[in-house]
């Protein structure tokens, strides 16, 4: 069932689960749910699943929770209702129960996935980064100056110069979210997905997944920006809801929010569809199979109101 444009956000559990992906007969065995134990360990892996469940969930049920979380806010989590339809999609045979002991181990390896799929955002973007900075300034000092101009000053985030493919001297910007950066960033969810066929996936466009790319880039920046080689491996430097969500800083002795994330939203939100087109047509320049997109050799791009109310600022006419 594919849905009209106009009917995705309207149709969240509705919307098509029933063409995911799902495992063929022959490949799955039946199995009592009910009696499973997990095991008493911090830790749970896919091995503890029933063993004919291994490659369904490999190949179906974690492509498609994470092409689902792709359409979401950018740091919003899957509810329990969303992983047991996902689920029942991908094997119709052996129905999951929220009340059931497998539903247990399925819904920790969700939050797994998840965390990871995010992970490999803020590793890619940092590595984009470093290397654009590396290979183009051998200067410290220039790599920081090359990083503050990237990242701009727009504390509303609707136009800084990392978003663009062409920025700067004397040319228009064009190209919005898809610099090489942000598209090899964005790669890694389309390469997360890869296992899925085309009409298996949402209609929805990937909001949350194109949302936390261009997050994960401003993350790097903001962090080359201060001249650190690396980013620390303390709390501040997480890429997490805490410091790139939506949150709360004291000011002048009171606390004001920080809308790093529903800022990036209010500007995904006046794409067209001819933007989204381009945007991830670039991205899957940069995406391969197995979750290990292509890393650019360089960065391309040169040197009040009520949230909705402004114009999206990209020249590029679609020729």
């Amino acid at each position: 069932m594919q849905l009209k444009p106009s009917a995705q956000r309207h149709a969240k559990d509705n919307q098509g689960m029933d063409t995911i992906v799902s495992v063929k007969s022959e490949d799955v065995t039946e199995s009592i749910y009910d009696g499973i134990v997990y095991k008493n360990r911090t830790a749970l892996s896919p091995k503890d699943l029933p063993p004919e469940c291994l490659r369904g969930f490999r190949v179906a049920f974690r492509p498609a929770i994470r092409d689902f979380i792709g359409t979401l806010g950018p740091w919003e989590s899957p509810a329990d209702t969303d992983i047991v339809r996902i689920w029942n999609c991908c094997f119709p045979k052996h129905q999951l129960d929220v009340s059931k002991n497998l539903f247990t181990i399925v819904s920790k390896l969700v939050v797994e996935t998840i965390q990871h799929w995010r992970h490999e955002m803020a590793v890619t973007a940092v590595q984009c980064v470093n290397m654009h900075l590396k290979s183009s300034f051998n200067k410290h000092h220039e790599r920081v100056a090359r990083a503050t101009w990237l990242l701009g000053n727009d504390e509303k985030d609707r136009k800084r110069p990392f978003y663009y493919n062409k920025y700067g001297n004397g040319v228009k910007p064009s190209g919005i979210f898809q610099s090489q950066v942000i598209a090899t960033t964005l790669a890694t969810h389309l390469s997360s997905i890869s296992y899925l066929p085309e009409e298996s996936r949402l209609p929805d466009y990937p909001v949350g997944a194109l949302a936390l790319s261009i997050l994960a880039v401003k993350r790097a920046l903001t962090w080359a920006k201060t001249g650190v080689e690396s980013i620390p491996k303390t709390p501040e430097g997480n890429f997490s809801r805490a410091n790139w969500g939506d949150h709360y800083k004291p000011e002048n002795g009171r606390y004001v929010v920080v809308k790093s994330a529903s800022n990036i939203v209010s500007v995904i939100g006046k794409l067209q569809k001819r933007q989204w087109k381009q945007i991830l047509a670039e991205a899957s320049k940069f995406a391969t199979e197995r979750n290990k997109p292509t890393i650019p050799k360089a960065l391309l791009g040169e040197e009040t109101e009520d949230q909705s109310d402004f114009e999206l600022e990209d020249w590029d006419d679609g020729a």
